[in-house]
């Protein structure tokens, strides 16, 4: 045996000591796989499995590997690793050697390879096993591979588990050994919510209790200068409300739901932390008269102040909606005023039912 190639090509190297059952890769096969490779090898970080001579693990730190961590179970074969090691000359910094058995060496690892190679006994499938695990513990860095040499009378089966991890990318036949190559498959990157990927989203926010045609006329409009429209509806209302929540995310919900780029929404806490979550851009708020500005002013400022990339958007609302709110609405509804014209029918509706159960 010897290294094919790379700064220790040509020298010897050790075989199986007398009595080992070990079946070394041979210099032929060797030589395909490190063909096959090529640049992959350079400045890798190797994990050679069942190592035995340690011949593959040898050889790619010869052609440039920074690391490679051997595991075998033999103490004999163990012996030979180490002594190749010693007879090439490698730096003691290059390499580590553990003998032990697969299956608990990969339980202990935790930072994953660029190429591993597999070279287990055939017949035993502990390759199956060796895989399962790799994908379970991660070991196997994106864009890396797995080399793994079996009987080429049997077809390599990847376990279920290893199926996100490795694609097989290549398979050939040497004689009565075969070599399958797995690549790991980098994972799908998630996408970020912002404003470039959803369009420009913008947050309308209030107590909404009850929604008046008010609220939806600024929804409307705000709805037609932006690509999505967020309808928060506020959890933490200190006023005591008389629609929960849930009831009016309901209610807002079938009153819009005639429009795709209108979400509706419950919030708890800052409005500004809620925008950036959403990556949106700016705030939409509506002004009824000028006494509401000084208000609105002050919180724009403070909400700039917190989120200097969220914009406020003021929407004056329309004529006819000047002098509507929430609180006037109920109080009308409550002695028996007719305010059909200030609600959408659903939340009339609503309304209306919820106050016949007030009713003493």
């Amino acid at each position: 045996m010897r290294v094919i190639g790379g700064t220790w090509g040509g020298r010897r190297l050790l075989g199986p000591p007398r009595g080992a059952t070990a079946r070394p890769t041979t210099d032929g096969v060797r030589e395909a796989v490190f063909n096959v490779l090529g640049g992959r090898v350079q400045g890798a970080r190797v994990l050679d499995l069942f190592a035995g001579t340690g011949a593959l693990g040898v050889e790619a730190l010869s052609r440039g590997a920074v690391h490679a961590t051997f595991i075998e179970a033999d103490r004999g074969l163990c012996q030979t690793v180490s002594t190749n090691l010693q007879t090439v000359e490698c730096p003691r910094e290059r390499f580590a050697v553990h003998c032990t058995r697969v299956r608990n060496a990969l339980r202990k690892m935790s930072e994953p390879f660029d190429l591993v190679f597999m070279d287990p006994p055939y017949g035993q499938e502990l390759e199956v096993d060796a895989l399962a695990i790799l994908a379970e513990r991660d070991l196997v860095a994106p864009g890396g591979l797995v080399v793994v040499e079996h009987s080429s009378r049997a077809a390599l089966q990847l376990p279920a588990s290893a199926g996100d991890l490795c694609a097989r990318v290549d398979q050939r036949e040497y004689g009565d050994t075969a070599v399958t190559l797995y690549e790991r498959v980098a994972p799908a990157a998630q996408p970020e919510i912002t404003a470039t990927s959803q369009g420009r989203t913008a947050v309308y926010a209030g107590s909404f209790d009850p929604p008046t045609c008010g609220h939806v006329d600024i929804i409307r409009r705000a709805s037609a200068l932006f690509d999505h429209l967020v309808v928060a509806v506020a959890g933490n209302v200190r006023k005591n409300a008389l629609f929960t929540p849930e009831e009016r995310v309901e209610l807002l919900r079938e009153v819009l739901r005639d429009d795709p780029r209108v979400e509706v929404e419950r919030i708890d806490g800052l409005l500004v932390d809620y925008a950036r979550q959403r990556g949106a851009t700016a705030i939409v708020r509506g002004l009824r008269a000028v006494g509401d500005f000084e208000y609105e002013f002050q919180m724009a400022c403070m909400n700039h102040h917190l989120a200097p990339t969220v914009e406020t958007v003021f929407l004056m609302t329309a004529q006819e909606y000047f002098y509507v709110s929430s609180s006037l609405v109920k109080e009308v509804a409550t002695f028996g005023g007719d305010v059909t014209p200030f609600l959408p029918e659903p939340v009339r509706q609503r309304l209306a039912a919820r106050l016949a159960q007030r009713t003493p």
